[in-house]
């Protein structure tokens, strides 16, 4: 009996913890960019101990980062895209969604919810 129940438990917390969501992808024309159009997409993992946010460009993963969602701190994660640099200011927002908002060489682009 007491092997069932540490079975049980077992899956439980690898099966039933983790939820992974995926953004829709946000087409934007960053400024410096010279007028190509990109494709930036998010995901989310999120745990009951760290959120893991990926973020990509054109299919491309650029940056990666924990939040701690007991504490509701925001992280900021950043990468390289074809020598422009990509900045995901990343929160928890009230409902308990993870939000970031993104930069693409110091320009605001977009935002991007989970």
């Amino acid at each position: 009996m007491n092997r069932f129940i540490a079975v049980v438990a077992f899956s439980i917390i690898t099966c039933g913890c983790a939820t992974v969501t995926q953004t829709p992808a946000l087409s934007i024309n960053p400024p410096s960019a010279k007028g190509e159009t990109w494709s930036i997409s998010g995901k989310s993992n999120s745990g009951p101990i760290s959120d893991t946010i990926t973020l990509y460009v054109n299919g491309v993963q650029v940056a990666s980062g924990e939040m701690d969602p007991v504490h509701h701190k925001d992280i900021h994660i950043s990468g390289d895209y074809e020598h422009h640099i990509v900045i995901g200011v990343c929160s928890i927002e009230d409902a308990g969604n993870d939000r970031c908002v993104i930069s693409v060489d110091a320009y605001q682009v977009g935002v991007l919810t989970f």
